[in-house]
């Protein structure tokens, strides 16, 4: 039942949004404090991520996913996406390769997504499906993981993001978490002279996760996140 889920998100019509060109000479990160719950040995592991883009062109966006501990590294991956077919169609698509390490292995992890935006009760927001596949060493298999979201507008400054993230794995169980998360963007200070004068936006995120199926652990996590 719980892959037939999986299955689903991954092969579903709607999306999250990956699928969107970050656009020639524009930057976007992110970086966040977590902490998971793990219930089976009543710990509390502690990790930090980092999540970075950069539009190469138009239509080519680099980006680095990172996250790991004092201890280990547990993914360090760079990453290219470009679009797939139309750009202003109403769905948009596009495929990515990334490589680098995952759990201490050398892993390939080519990518797909689909997604929209939307406007809900006069309030915008945005639809995607993320889904990536990791290949490492045929010992250890491969890995599918899929984010679906759903993101909208609460206020003009205030998103809610609401995440199901899904896995399923060659070795081990398959699985499905929910991963709600509140962003708030950050009024900007007031620039003292033209040189000083601050460019993007700034966000603060807080959220959380639970788990649905084959994942007893809880989580937390605190960022930011920066685009210009």
């Amino acid at each position: 039942m719980l892959r037939l889920a999986v299955l689903l998100l991954v092969f579903a019509t709607h999306a999250q949004a990956g699928p969107w060109p970050r656009g020639k000479g524009k930057v976007f990160y992110s970086a966040h404090a977590n902490g998971e719950y793990i219930e089976e040995f009543g710990i509390i592991r502690q990790y930090g991520s980092i999540y970075a883009e950069y539009g190469l062109t138009d239509k080519i966006t680099l980006g680095v996913d990172y996250n790991g501990s004092e201890i280990a590294t547990d993914k360090a991956i760079a990453f290219l996406r470009i679009p797939l077919g139309r750009t202003d169609r109403t769905y948009r698509f596009a495929a990515e390769l990334g490589a680098g390490l995952v759990d201490g292995e050398t892993v390939l992890r080519p990518g797909f997504s689909v997604g929209r935006g939307i406007t809900w009760r006069d309030r915008s927001g945005w639809i995607t499906l993320d889904t990536r596949a990791i290949l490492g060493e045929a010992s250890a298999g491969m890995r599918i993981e899929s984010d679906f979201t759903f993101g909208i507008s609460a206020t003009p400054r205030t998103k809610v993001i609401l995440q199901l993230q899904g896995g399923i794995q060659s070795e081990g169980d398959d699985y499905l978490k929910f991963a709600p998360s509140v962003v708030f963007e950050l009024k900007q200070r007031k620039a003292r002279s033209k040189r000083k004068k601050r460019k993007g936006k700034q966000y603060v995120e807080f959220g959380i996760t639970t788990g649905i199926v084959n994942y007893e652990n809880y989580g937390a996590k605190l960022g930011i996140w920066r685009e210009f």
